[in-house]
């Protein structure tokens, strides 16, 4: 697999790591689960602007208006390694009965 999301680690929220696979991901029924399960595997950002908000409360909302949502809190980042991108990659595409070519 080639592509350039494989290449280096990234910090991202469960809502960008959607944003960015979910179209990859239409007629599969499991790729919510999928791409949470994939999120999982990556450490948590240990940043201050990472932590996600205190329970009941969403600082985002406060700033930009933009609440955390089903997902758990917008603000909350994850590193994901290249290899373990890859390695879920291929388990999606196989458990999809087909190979899911990003572009």
């Amino acid at each position: 697999m080639k592509n350039n999301f494989a290449l280096t680690p990234r910090m991202v929220s469960i809502y960008e790591l959607r944003k960015t696979l979910m179209p990859y991901m239409v007629g599969v029924p499991w790729a919510e689960d999928a791409l949470m399960d994939l999120w999982k595997m990556g450490a948590p950002d240990p940043s201050p602007q990472s932590r996600p908000c205190a329970p009941g409360t969403c600082e985002m909302e406060k700033r930009t208006g933009h609440a955390c949502g089903k997902w758990g809190c917008r603000k909350e980042k994850r590193v994901l390694l290249p290899t373990q991108f890859e390695i879920w990659w291929r388990d999606v595409s196989a458990r999809a009965g087909r190979e899911i070519v990003l572009r």
